[in-house]
């Protein structure tokens, strides 16, 4: 098991966030070249957080 942890503003959202919009946005661009249309007919991301309880277990 791996346990991280940082400081507020340090970036963690960011760190996850960034590689999701990059894939969304080459999808995107991919989709244009090809002139076709997104569908968006499945998940792209999952985004899970724990409840505050949960957390400071």
């Amino acid at each position: 098991d791996i346990i991280g942890a940082a400081e507020t503003g340090s970036g963690k959202t960011l760190a996850f966030g960034l590689p999701i919009l990059q894939r969304l946005l080459e999808e995107q661009e991919k989709a244009s070249a090809l002139n076709n249309e997104i569908v968006v007919d499945s998940l792209r991301a999952l985004i899970v957080t724990p409840t505050r309880e949960l957390a400071m277990q």
